[in-house]
């Protein structure tokens, strides 16, 4: 499975709390991406 679909649920939610005015969640959510994106990258695969 790629992990990229991490990326995608994360940025949905912040979607929706962009959607439903949770201002403070979608910041989250936007540090949360980083942060995955990030770990994901300096992540050894081939394990």
């Amino acid at each position: 499975m790629k992990p990229s679909w991490v990326i995608e649920v994360l940025d949905q939610l912040k979607a929706f709390a962009l959607r439903d005015d949770l201002p403070v969640l979608a910041e989250q959510l936007d540090d949360t991406i980083a942060l995955a994106l990030v770990e994901i990258a300096n992540r050894d695969w081939s394990k």
